[in-house]
Order: structure tokens, then C-alpha cells, then sequence
């Protein structure tokens, strides 16, 4: 019995592990169909007699294990580096790029609130309130220092055109020495003294022309006929005090000024920047006539007519009288080298007169000699009217006719004190008497002044130019 129960044990055995070992080679082959399978029945254990031990199964003898696969001989190793196939670069594929659909472009008068007036109305207002009403109105970004300080007053009791925000914030920042210029899509606002050198908006070229707004701009000027540092000495009169001047040489100008007077500037230097040969700038104030009137009549007098050249200028000879001396006209000292008589006849060449009204001034452009007389003319034209005129004045606390009394010995004091040749008795009341009287007339009034007494409606009848009659106003209201 335990010899059969052995044999089973191993013929159970064997079969499992030729399966196990060809799977392990992959020669285990699928079942042919039509083949017989055979059954092993499950090793339920060996049948035992009552009273008797059941067998001890004894140690079962596995088959040897096949030896391992030999591996293929390597070849020798040889010190040598195979060539590479150089790999050739992926064709990139074509990517469609998508424009953007074509936007019409921003209106600069549209605003985002799309509002077409607007109220400006700030009552010392802080800055910074001020700054952010702008930018939400506006769409504009700005940088602002840390310490932002100051208040600002706007009156607008009637709305404004909403494109013209801008301009009158500018123009507010300047009152209180503040300015902005542009950082990329942002405004900085820094302190005006600073402006100058900042990032200020850079205009080329004279068909560039300033913005007409108090932001601080540079322009660079090329002249063509005129000396940049005698250009600077003229234009430094017309400035603001926070412009700034550089020159470079020989022939170029480079001006930092407000927007709107920069506009002033472009005009004066387009007028003076023409051609003159050896002819030079001047300056001549105005004392008594309009710097506009005056420029107008000299003008016609030194007409340009065309020379053999074609040159505009005066090529004919003028003679200019000595002006006669006027009451209150200092004496024309003759220039060195010059004769005291200016009525020689001599060519003139008188470019341009340009009247200066804010500051009743005019700018010549002529020779040295042709300045010379025109500034003789000008002496002559240039004087205080001696035109009487009918002025009535009235009172209203003082009598006429002591008023009339006094004012009349007031006038004569130029003529009797050049009697005098010291003190005398005492004048009228709250003149003085002597020489002094005489100096004091001589410098309130030019003319002729005649002053009389009107009973009835208490008042003064006086006959004076117009001048000599404001100067009399002041010493009655006094």
C-alpha cells in the first residue's frame, strides 16, 4: 500500500511540472481541438483499513532543472566610436495666427463717462481729491509722490467742454508749482522747479508746433541767420521763471517752457530768424506812445523795397532830423565816433520791426548805423503828448476856488521859480516856496497846464494833456 500510494504521489507530480517548466520556456502549446483531454482526478488521499496507520508520504524527487540559455560570444572590444546619423530637425508645423479684429480707433474728445460738459467747481480742494476726479474723468494714470500736499480752487459756475478738463487741471498744477509729464501710459506729477529735466514732451522741427497748455515742453529750434547766444539774450526777456536754456553750437536751441509760451517763443524766433547779413537784434521800450502804432508808422517809413539783389531792405537814402527836445526829454547824448548831427543822409538797411505789446517794446533788426536812426525816430515819435485837453473835475469836500488857486501856482511854479535864484516868502497853502517849488513842477507836470474855478456845480475846469491831468488828480485826491 505504500508502494502504490508513492507511485500515485509521483505520477501526480511529473505532469505539473512539465507544465511548469515549459511555461517558463513558452513552448506551452494551446490544446489541439478534437483531442482527447484527460481528466486527473483531485488527490482526495489514499483509502485506509480500519485499525491500520495511514502511509507517510516520503520526500518527492523533482527532475533536474534545465541548464540556462549560453549567451552569443560578445565580439572583441575595439577602441573605436561608431558614426552617428546626424538626426534631421522636425519640420515645424505652420501655426495659424489670428489678427485681431480691426477696432475703430478712440475719439481723444471721447471721455468715459462719455459726458460732453462737466462742472469743474473744487473750494481748496486736497490735491489728491482733486488728482482722482481727473483720472476717473480722464482715464489717465498717475504716479504720485508720497507727500502730496496743497489746495486747489476751481470756479466753474457754467460746465465746460469735457476735452477741456485737461487743460485746466494743467493749468491749476502750474498755479500751485506743481506739473505732470508722461512715464509709458502713466502722468507723473512732481514739483514745477523740476519739471525742466524731467520726461517733458520733445518737439523737432518748425512745423512741430506746442500744445497750447501750461505743461512744461521742450522744443529744439535750428537757426539759419542768427547767433544762438544773441537769439538767448533776446528771448530770455520773454520766458517764464521756471524756463530753461541750452545752447548748442554753433546754431541750435533747445528751450524748456510752458506749452503756451512756448507758442510766443516759436513766433518770435520765426520773426528774427531771417537773413540780415551783419545786422543785429535790438530791444527799445516804449515809453508814451503804443509799441503797436509806433512799429506801424516806422514800418512805413523804412518800407522794404527791392534792391539790385533782391534782397528786402531799404536802399535809398533817408535823412533823419535831430528830434527837437521835449518837455521831460532827457538831452541824446551822441554815440563815440559819432557826429552830433544826425541829418546826414546815409543808406539805411532796416530788416524788421516787431512791436513787443505785453511788454510795449519793440525788436529791430537793422545795421549799427541804420539803428542808430532809427532810434533818433524813434526819440522823436516816442514823446509825451503836448495836446491840451478839456478836463472837468469835481469836488466834494474842498472848495473850487481854492482848490483852482492853489493847483494854478502849483503849475507856475516852473516859470517863476527860474526867476528865483533862492527863498522867497511863503507860497500858497502846502506849496513850498523857492527853488523847490520850481523842482517839484518840473517833475509832475510836462506842459502847460491851465486850471480854473466853476462856482455853480463846485468843480475844476482843467486844460492840460492827459498825462499832466493824471498827475494833477493824484495831488487833488491826496
Amino acid at each position: 500500500m505504500r508502494t502504490l500510494a508513492l507511485v500515485a504521489a509521483v505520477t501526480l507530480a511529473l505532469p505539473l511540472q512539465a507544465q511548469q517548466d515549459a511555461e517558463i520556456e513558452g513552448d506551452v502549446k494551446p490544446p489541439q481541438r478534437g483531442a482527447q483531454r484527460k481528466i486527473v482526478p483531485p488527490n482526495r488521499g489514499v483509502f485506509v483499513k480500519p485499525g491500520t496507520r495511514p502511509p507517510v508520504p516520503g520526500p518527492v524527487q523533482q527532475p533536474p532543472a534545465p541548464p540556462p540559455p549560453a549567451r552569443p560570444a560578445s565580439p572583441p572590444y575595439k577602441n573605436t566610436i561608431a558614426p552617428q546619423t546626424p538626426v534631421s530637425p522636425a519640420t515645424p508645423t505652420a501655426t495659424a495666427i489670428t489678427e485681431p479684429p480691426n477696432t475703430p480707433a478712440v475719439d481723444k474728445k471721447e471721455i468715459h463717462n462719455n459726458a460732453k460738459t462737466v462742472v469743474m467747481s473744487f473750494d481748496k480742494r486736497d490735491l489728491a481729491e482733486v488728482i482722482q476726479f481727473v483720472s476717473q474723468f480722464t482715464q489717465r494714470n498717475f504716479i504720485l509722490p508720497e507727500r502730496v500736499s496743497g489746495k486747489i480752487t476751481i470756479l466753474s459756475n457754467s460746465p465746460i467742454p469735457a476735452d477741456e478738463v485737461w487743460n485746466v487741471f494743467v493749468a491749476a498744477l502750474d498755479a500751485n508749482n506743481w506739473a505732470v509729464y508722461p512715464v509709458g501710459r502713466y502722468w507723473k506729477l512732481v514739483e514745477k522747479k523740476q519739471s525742466s529735466r524731467a520726461n517733458v514732451p520733445l518737439y523737432v522741427g518748425p512745423d512741430t508746433e506746442a500744445p497750447p497748455t501750461e505743461q512744461m515742453v521742450t522744443k529744439l529750434f535750428k537757426l539759419h541767420y542768427v547767433e544762438a547766444d544773441q537769439m538767448r539774450n533776446v528771448l530770455n526777456q520773454f520766458t517764464s521763471r521756471d524756463s530753461d536754456f541750452q545752447i548748442f553750437p554753433p546754431d541750435t536751441l533747445i528751450i524748456s517752457d510752458l506749452g503756451l509760451n512756448m507758442r510766443r517763443l516759436e513766433k518770435l524766433v520765426g520773426q528774427l530768424d531771417q537773413p540780415g547779413g551783419s545786422e543785429e537784434i535790438h530791444i527799445v521800450p516804449v515809453l508814451y506812445a503804443g509799441a503797436q502804432e509806433l512799429a506801424q508808422k516806422l514800418t512805413e517809413i523804412f518800407q522794404a523795397q527791392s534792391s539790385a539783389a533782391g534782397k528786402p531792405g531799404i536802399s535809398r537814402q533817408i535823412g533823419v532830423v535831430e528830434p527837437m527836445q521835449q518837455p521831460g526829454q532827457p538831452v541824446p547824448i551822441p554815440q563815440p565816433g559819432q557826429p552830433a548831427t544826425a541829418g546826414a543822409a546815409g543808406p539805411l538797411q532796416v530788416s524788421k520791426i516787431i512791436p513787443e505789446e505785453r511788454t510795449n517794446k519793440l525788436i529791430v533788426i537793422a545795421g549799427g548805423k541804420s539803428f542808430q536812426r532809427v532810434l533818433e525816430l524813434i526819440r522823436q515819435l516816442d514823446v509825451p503828448s503836448s495836446e491840451g485837453g478839456v478836463h472837468v473835475y469835481y469836488l466834494e469836500n474842498a472848495k473850487a476856488e481854492e482848490v483852482a488857486s492853489t493847483l494854478q501856482a502849483l503849475a507856475q511854479g516852473l516859470s517863476t521859480s527860474a526867476k528865483r535864484t533862492g527863498g522867497g516868502g511863503p507860497g500858497p497853502t502846502g506849496i513850498p516856496a523857492g527853488g523847490t517849488a520850481g523842482a517839484a513842477t518840473a517833475d509832475l507836470f510836462s506842459g502847460q497846464v491851465k486850471i480854473t474855478a466853476d462856482k455853480n456845480t463846485n468843480s475844476l475846469v482843467v486844460i492840460a494833456s492827459q498825462s499832466d491831468y493824471r498827475n494833477l488828480v493824484k495831488v487833488v485826491e491826496r
